[in-house]
């Protein structure tokens, strides 16, 4: 596992896992800046973003759900389908998607490779961490009647137990995350053990917002 970055922008740090297509679980506003970042990216990676259910415009239909694997199936499927696919394939995700991009990957069959950034190992460990605002906005996105029941559902989001994918796992995270701690996101690298590669940018915030790439 590294702990220094190898470059400033995001496509220099994991170009070299980069399969041919990347599946990409994020949150509207990360799908804006993968965009515009992958713009920048080799022309044989070919990407597709969405939001998942209970992700940015999906949150209207549905709450966050842990079990992740179906969604990224399901959504590999249809590009196979529709011949959009032809080579391995990747999932990236950002912030939360970066835990639930590291929770289904394995159900994506001969999945290439994870990138997980500023995610978590288990959002039940620091709930009563987490700033107020955020907890309150999460009884929203988990569906929850009070803070208590939230709470409960936020438990369920973890990697204890699950088996990560049998492929390289990039884990990318900010120094100064004051929502996901970096503590916490460390855990995903050490269960991934000889599989992962740990890239900690010391002065980035949450997602590395903070970082120009």
């Amino acid at each position: 596992m590294s702990s220094e970055p190898q470059g400033s922008r995001l496509h220099e740090v994991v170009g070299h896992w980069l399969p041919r297509m990347m599946v990409a679980g994020l949150a509207h506003g990360d799908i804006m800046r993968l965009i515009e970042e992958t713009g920048s990216w080799p022309n044989w990676c070919a990407t597709f973003s969405f939001d998942g259910p209970g992700q940015g415009e999906g949150r209207r239909r549905h709450h966050l759900r842990a079990d992740w694997g179906p969604v990224l199936a399901a959504v590999t499927a249809a590009l196979r389908n529709a011949g959009h696919l032809d080579g391995p394939v990747g999932v990236m995700g950002m912030a939360f998607g970066g835990h639930l991009a590291l929770q289904g990957a394995a159900a994506v069959p001969g999945i290439a490779a994870v990138a997980s950034m500023n995610g978590f190992f288990d959002f039940g460990a620091f709930w009563d961490d987490l700033p107020e605002v955020y907890r309150a906005n999460m009884g929203f996105a988990l569906g929850g009647a009070n803070l208590a029941e939230t709470a409960g559902r936020a438990r369920a989001f973890s990697l204890d137990g699950v088996a990560l994918p049998d492929c390289p796992i990039l884990v990318i995270h900010g120094g100064r995350d004051r929502i996901f701690p970096v503590g916490d996101a460390r855990r995903v690298a050490e269960a991934a053990g000889k599989r992962a590669e740990w890239v900690e940018y010391p002065d980035g915030n949450h997602v590395c917002n903070n970082i120009a790439y």
